[in-house]
């Protein structure tokens, strides 16, 4: 438990240094250079059921990390960047993942929703490309899209 614990916040760190230095699978494909003013859209009802406990955990990032969800990431790219998606990740399939963004006070953090669909699903040979980042709620968005000087 410890162990799992201890590489969940080494990756954390990782995922945070990468955003701040703008190093990483999204600036070496050219997301940021080709999607400068992407915004994922909101849409509550494309997720269905709660959040299972299972992965109410989900992995706490800064919202400069999550703002790399754009267009022309590969399913490798979202591996390296947030690691496995929560419940299935079979060909054809959107990847759902669970963020925690922390707020500022105390320990408290905001957890938040976002879908990632692919181009070319279904295709197990052709990289699979992301097409739409979708948010659970308008909160999350702005969280993440907002940049404050």
């Amino acid at each position: 438990m410890r162990r799992a614990m201890r590489r969940s916040s080494i990756k954390t760190l990782c995922v945070a240094i990468a955003a701040m230095l703008g190093l990483g699978p999204a600036a070496s494909a050219g997301v940021g250079s080709g999607y400068p003013d992407y915004r994922g859209r909101v849409d509550a009802s494309a997720f269905g059921r709660t959040i299972d406990p299972e992965f109410k955990r989900g992995i706490t990032i800064l919202p400069s990390a999550a703002r790399m969800l754009a267009p022309g990431l590969t399913r490798d790219d979202l591996y390296r960047l947030f690691g496995q998606p929560n419940g299935q990740e079979s060909f054809g399939q959107p990847w759902t993942y669970v963020l925690r963004f922390y707020t500022g006070v105390g320990v408290e953090s905001v957890i938040c929703r976002v879908m990632v669909k692919f181009e070319g699903a279904g295709a197990p040979f052709k990289p699979q490309l992301v097409k739409d980042v979708i948010w659970e709620y308008q909160t999350c968005a702005d969280r993440v899209y907002t940049v404050y000087p």
